[in-house]
């Protein structure tokens, strides 16, 4: 249950993230961005999930962003859930530079170990996905906007989103999208970007901007029972 969008200024050397993070109501609420640092000493941005700790959505200072979405057809075929949360991929695959090197890093990892997922990285000139199913990884090397993914009626409402994209962004720029991720124009909460059911709602809406001498990573995390922000906080890190 999240929605991913991205946007590029390629005369500015710029690129940005936007990720709305979906999530049961009995789950907790999510950490605030912090600064961590991989094993091989690359620092790195991430909200983290208490409850697993792991992350939907990282961000480090050599410009790699990569997100993680759950992939709920999938999942749902499943006997028995695999014993690693998806959100440690981001951490397991946060030290590279590129796509490039996500992609590698990623091939010496058994996917079998976690539940079915759409990964996805973004570097300074490439986006690129990968979907695990629970028998086959397939890479896409240019996956279409928005990624989105919902665990309830998910063909109608992931057709709303895409059809709400198409109205609403003519270019994907920071301000269409801004106002994409912000939308509630459907009758049924459920079906909204910013999205609302009584099991679940949108616990955050994260936004990632990586520029040529920074990475700045924003994080609203969602009041629980209304379209209002709870709190909000940014940190940033020099790119490296």
């Amino acid at each position: 249950m999240c929605t991913v969008t991205w946007w590029r200024e390629p005369a500015a050397d710029a690129f940005g993230v936007w990720f709305n993070r979906d999530e049961r109501r009995t789950r907790p609420a999510s950490e605030p961005v912090q600064r961590f640092v991989t094993p091989d000493g690359t620092s790195y941005l991430a909200p983290r999930d208490p409850t697993a700790g792991g992350t939907w959505l990282l961000a480090n200072a050599r410009g790699l962003v990569i997100g993680v979405l759950n992939h709920y057809a999938a999942a749902a075929r499943l006997e028995s859930a695999p014993a690693r949360s998806r959100g440690l991929l981001p951490l397991q695959l946060g030290a590279g530079a590129d796509v490039a090197v996500v992609a590698e890093n990623l091939s010496a990892l058994n996917p079998a170990d976690f539940a079915p997922f759409i990964l996805v990285a973004w570097d300074r000139v490439h986006a690129a996905s990968w979907t695990w199913d629970g028998a086959r990884l397939e890479r896409d090397d240019a996956p279409a906007l928005p990624l989105t993914t919902s665990s309830h009626r998910t063909d109608e409402i992931c057709a709303w989103r895409r059809a709400r994209y198409a109205a609403l962004v003519a270019q994907p720029d920071r301000g269409a999208l801004a106002a994409f991720h912000e939308d509630t124009a459907h009758p049924d909460p459920a079906f909204n970007v910013r999205m609302r059911r009584p099991d679940a709602r949108t616990e955050s809406v994260c936004r990632v901007t990586v520029t040529p001498g920074e990475v700045c990573f924003w994080h609203r995390r969602e009041a629980p029972d209304a379209i209002a922000a709870r709190d909000e906080q940014e940190q940033v890190l020099t790119r490296t």
